[in-house]
């Protein structure tokens, strides 16, 4: 149970908050919310730092310092934008663990995309590392929305990656302006931020992209990113693996890895998991996959635990149940 005794949380269903006030025999948890301890099942809560996460960088617009002698005098109908600030385009990096000889590190980072400006965005993205290729991903991203971008290994994110954006505001100009962005994450840098959530308990950092897009010296016009097919990049997937999104995927060892008869219990499960995960991630940026349908079977029921506790820590995941009465099959339902 991935819940302990004063652990803060957020009601699925209702968006409510509380904290965790009892656990009943690893059944289910009793939670206080608004002064009153109601009990619920561990797949009904979720953590709610993501959103706090969010309503923080709103709520440092509103207390943004400002001088009378840098004030402009503009007129109320000149006003175009509802921020008179444009706040930026955003990465988020959540870590997320894996535990190895009895220690938590980091495995992998999720990334986020989100919109803090007044403008959607039709974007392109490359991630590459000095070696190699790792993702490409178009798509649009509205004002104030996030999206989960992609998941990257410890490795390669200390590995000095970059990131190549295009980004299309949605202006509505008949010629629309296209404007490049491209970023390098340093290895010191992000191990002084992950040194920094670990220090202050924090589930995740920010990386601003920009505040302000800056035209190139040419402009380059292209079509709509959205429903077109553009350029060699490979969509929701990587030019190294060509692997997609998937509606289903079937975790019986037999049918994800030869050879298995070899491994050990807790090698098939680390690899049934590892394919899991790739799968959720890819499921979670692609929003015509909604159920994923997940065959795991019944066995022990250690991996449906594990899968069970992944999809309750997953920002973007609505509720799992499982398929009728078939409890070796869960459908992951994603918020929309």
């Amino acid at each position: 149970m991935k819940f302990s005794i004063g652990d803060k949380i957020k009601l699925r269903k209702t968006g409510e908050e509380g904290e965790v006030v009892d656990i009943v025999q690893d059944q289910y948890i009793r939670v206080r919310v608004d002064g009153q301890v109601i009990p619920v099942e561990e797949q009904d809560l979720d953590f709610p730092y993501l959103d706090w996460f969010l309503k923080a960088r709103k709520e440092e617009k509103k207390v943004k310092k400002q001088y009378v002698d840098t004030l402009k005098i503009e007129k109320k109908e000149e006003r175009k934008s509802k921020y008179e600030f444009a706040e930026g385009f955003y990465l988020i990096f959540q870590p997320i663990f894996r535990e190895v000889d009895m220690e938590e590190i980091i495995h992998r980072f999720r990334l986020y995309v989100y919109n803090e400006t007044d403008m959607g965005m039709d974007f392109m993205v490359n991630i590459a590392t000095p070696k190699e290729h790792l993702f490409s991903y178009e798509g649009e991203l509205l004002p104030g929305r996030e999206q989960l971008l992609y998941s990257i290994e410890f490795d390669a994110a200390t590995d000095n990656p970059s990131f190549a954006f295009e980004f299309t505001p949605q202006n509505g100009m008949q010629k629309p302006m296209t404007f490049e962005k491209k970023v390098k994450l340093g290895r010191k840098f992000l191990i002084e931020k992950v040194q920094y959530l670990q220090q202050e308990n924090l589930p995740l950092f920010e990386w601003r992209i920009f505040d302000r897009l800056k035209p190139k010296e040419e402009k380059i016009d292209i079509p709509k990113l959205i429903g077109q097919n553009r350029s060699k990049m490979t969509v929701l997937g990587t030019k190294r693996t060509q692997k997609k999104a998937k509606q289903e995927i079937d975790l019986h060892i037999e049918k994800i890895y030869k050879g298995w008869e070899d491994l050990s219990n807790a090698e098939i499960i680390q690899i049934q998991l590892d394919n899991f995960d790739y799968y959720l991630d890819l499921a979670l940026a692609d929003t015509g996959i909604n159920p994923l349908r997940v065959v795991h079977g019944i066995g022990d029921g250690v991996l449906k635990k594990e899968i069970n506790m992944r999809c309750a820590q997953t920002f973007g995941v609505l509720r799992y149940v499982y398929e009728g009465y078939n409890p070796g099959v869960t459908l992951i339902y994603f918020k929309n």
